[in-house]
């Protein structure tokens, strides 16, 4: 897909996010061929350092993934706002979160304009989402307004390393797109972060999340490319695409993919 797709409203909403369908089909390769087996919302979860009794929003809370995944250690007294662009992907995330026992509140909303008083939250989460912001001065603005003195920001982004051997894979079938490296079209990444958030923020943390991928069929890997977020696979090409994975596992045994994830900690 064109760079600027990544941060098209439009397109975000109503067809890449109008459900979790997409976001499942990356999810499930992440969750079936990790080898870091404690997950990357566990760890994220162990990385949040606020008050027994405070307020977190989470910004683009997708599927709700980050407390699924956490569900039986959320502290009672932990008031979580779970917001999205999306009212699909929202709808998604409460009925996922229904059994949970916890109560959260809900909110439609675009991270350009967070419907929220001032310095009124003690965390906020943005789990894999600022890249898709069209303007990321205004949008820290906003989390800079809400966030509490001493608040903390928590963004989890990608960097120029992450899944490059599926890019390189995918060039090899036969795509004209040139892709350098996995930052390409990102907005908010490993390399640029800080210098997005030290504006705003009184100290800025990189933590990294140490994992790969070795994949051993070809659903999972061209469910991931035809969920249509980095790669566009037009449907005459999925059949081709399919056998061209499977003679690559076949030839090597796996296809092992690297990746470059981590999480800027960001003080108010």
């Amino acid at each position: 897909m064109s760079a600027s797709n990544l941060t098209n409203q439009a397109y975000l909403q109503n067809d890449q996010y109008k459900d979790a369908s997409n976001f499942n089909a990356r999810l499930q390769l992440h969750e079936r061929y990790s080898l870091n087996k404690e997950g990357l919302h566990r760890w994220v979860f162990e990385q949040l350092d606020v008050p027994q009794t405070c307020r977190i929003l989470e910004l683009g809370c997708g599927a709700g993934e980050l407390w699924w995944q956490n569900r039986e250690r959320l502290p009672p007294d932990w008031a979580i706002v779970l917001s999205d662009f999306s009212p699909g992907m929202l709808h998604e995330a409460q009925h996922k979160l229904r059994p949970c026992n916890h109560l959260f509140t809900w909110l439609t909303a675009d991270a350009q304009q967070i419907p929220l008083t001032d310095a009124s939250v003690d965390a906020i989460i943005a789990n894999h989402m600022l890249y898709h912001v069209p303007d990321l001065p205004r949008c820290m603005a906003e989390i800079h307004r809400v966030l509490k003195p001493g608040g903390r920001l928590y963004a989890v982004t990608n960097g120029a390393r992450h899944l490059q051997q599926l890019g390189e894979l995918y060039q090899r079938f036969g795509s004209r797109e040139k892709r350098d490296d996995a930052t390409a079209g990102l907005t908010f990444h490993l390399g640029n972060g800080e210098a997005h958030l030290a504006p705003w923020m009184t100290e800025v943390h990189l933590k990294r999340f140490d994992d790969a991928l070795v994949v051993d069929e070809a659903e999972p890997v061209l469910a991931y490319m035809c969920s249509g977020l980095r790669y566009q696979v037009e449907p005459d090409r999925v059949g081709p695409l399919r056998a061209f994975l499977e003679q690559e596992i076949a030839r090597h045994g796996a296809i092992r993919v690297d990746k470059d994830v981590g999480m800027f900690e960001a003080i108010r």
